[in-house]
């Protein structure tokens, strides 16, 4: 088994497994593989996006696209503020200038000007992760599909292994699944699986809707706080850059009634938002031409661990996620990173 695993003399030698294709785990990717390290991310969706998602529905009208995990995201790190820059130049994000709003506990509709610039990722949230995944260096290779059941730390690395069989051998391991998962995933590093079983995430309950005709408010992004409501954010996704015509809106139900109504029937969240979104309003929504439910089971959190993420130096495993990091798409990023730092320094005392 020992012979499976090569050395660390060379950073050409070097091979990491990434578990999870998310901003997390592509940030990471990303990092190891500019300091010369052979990169394997693996990835159980069909593409690019994780919770930086679009939703794509095709219609005889056309295709409508929701953004219905990550809303936007804002910059507050030099290292991040680096990426978007790039970003922006090649037409992968641009800044969401729609009017942000919030609905206060008394019901009233209020414009909540300033605040940091909230980009987006151009013609669709997931457009920041493809470009991640065609940034990366040769020497990283993403695989979609790749399901991760279990992985086994034996004769000094890892073995990654999917439903049927294993699908990669490498010296280092970095996990950023949600943390629920990293417990299921990582039993040979107890301490690991102990601090990410600490850590609690939300639910959240997403709806798309689409409308045939405008809606007769300004706001196109709104804080819902109004007690006994359901909904914490609603957007117009539609006014956001790049995005074909229509009215098409997200909403988000707060993490209280997604866990109270986490294995509810789609169709009953849907009804049950649509009301919600009405009220809160204080207008009668038009039929929707089109209207979906999405669960997302494990999306919020406001934990933090230090150093952005945690590192088992024996085992030489890592533990990233915007769990680790405040549950933000800068903090996911910034989080894969420090993983990846972990790692370089770890291998770097190793051959010393």
């Amino acid at each position: 088994m020992i012979d499976e695993f090569k050395s660390f003399e060379t950073a050409a030698s070097r091979r990491v497994g990434v578990v999870g294709g998310g901003i997390a785990g592509l940030a990471a990717a990303r990092v190891l593989a500019e300091a010369g390290v052979a990169v394997k991310v693996f990835d159980k969706g069909r593409g690019p996006g994780g919770r930086a998602s679009t939703r794509r529905v095709e219609q005889d009208s056309g295709t409508l696209a929701f953004d219905h995990g990550a809303q936007y995201f804002t910059v507050r790190a030099d290292r991040f503020a680096t990426v978007v820059e790039g970003w922006v130049s090649m037409g992968a994000c641009a800044p969401w200038n729609g009017q942000i709003a919030t609905i206060d506990s008394a019901g009233r509709l209020e414009a909540k000007p300033g605040g940091p610039t909230r980009f987006v990722g151009t013609p669709r949230m997931n457009a920041v992760v493809a470009q991640l995944v065609a940034d990366l260096p040769r020497n990283a290779k993403v695989q979609f599909s790749a399901r991760v059941d279990r992985v086994e730390h034996a004769g000094g690395g890892w073995l990654v292994e999917g439903p049927e069989d294993r699908i990669g051998t490498f010296d280092a391991l970095i996990v950023t699944a949600p943390a629920p998962q990293v417990v299921e995933l990582m039993p040979e590093s107890p301490e690991l699986a102990a601090r990410a079983a600490a850590c609690v995430m939300h639910p959240c309950w997403a709806v798309m809707a689409a409308f045939d005709a405008r809606l007769p408010i300004e706001a196109d992004g709104i804080f819902v706080n109004v007690p006994g409501n359901p909904l914490s954010w609603l957007a117009r996704d539609s006014s956001k850059p790049g995005r074909s015509p229509g009215e098409r809106w997200i909403l988000h139900a707060g993490p209280e009634w997604s866990m109270a109504h986490v294995d509810d029937d789609r169709s009953s969240v849907v009804c049950e938002l649509l009301e919600s979104m009405q009220a809160a309003l204080q207008l009668a929504l038009p039929p929707a031409t089109y209207s979906a439910a999405h669960r997302w089971r494990y999306a919020l959190t406001s934990s933090r661990v230090d150093g952005r993420a945690l590192f088992d130096r024996d085992r030489r495993v890592a533990i990233a996620g915007d769990w680790c990091n405040g549950g933000r798409v800068e903090g996911a990023f910034l989080s894969g990173c420090a993983a990846a730092d972990m790692l370089l320094r770890g291998f770097e005392s190793k051959s010393s």
